[in-house]
């Protein structure tokens, strides 16, 4: 059974020592913190994280949606991830990130990113 520490970083109310999760809150977490990361932001980790979209000016959606895919599949290979990219109407961005964990599909992360 998986495991490890919560993100963000919690106390245990019971024990007072860190917050464990495990299983599908323990996969969670790991996307939490990969999601939140930009590289070089972990120096014993430097490629761990996600780009920021936000300051580029000709950006292609589809292939970042890919790429957070395949980062978290490196990073969390017990899990299925698939992810959908869509500008809405105000031009802000969307990408779903659908995933499942032992073929239970998860609740979906959505990011948001508003130019």
């Amino acid at each position: 059974m998986p495991n490890g520490l919560a993100y963000p970083l919690a106390v245990d109310e019971e024990t007072g020592n860190l917050k464990i999760v495990t299983e599908a809150d323990w996969v969670k977490s790991r996307i939490d913190s990969l999601l939140d990361t930009l590289p070089l932001e972990n120096p014993m980790r430097p490629r761990y994280g996600t780009e920021s979209p936000i300051f580029s000016s000709q950006f292609d959606w589809t292939t970042y949606a890919f790429s957070i895919v395949q980062k978290l599949r490196q990073e969390i290979p017990e899990a299925e991830f698939a992810a959908t990219s869509e500008i809405a109407d105000d031009g802000s961005a969307i990408i779903v990130i659908a995933y499942a964990y032992r073929g239970i599909p998860q609740d979906d992360f959505i990011l948001n990113f508003l130019r």
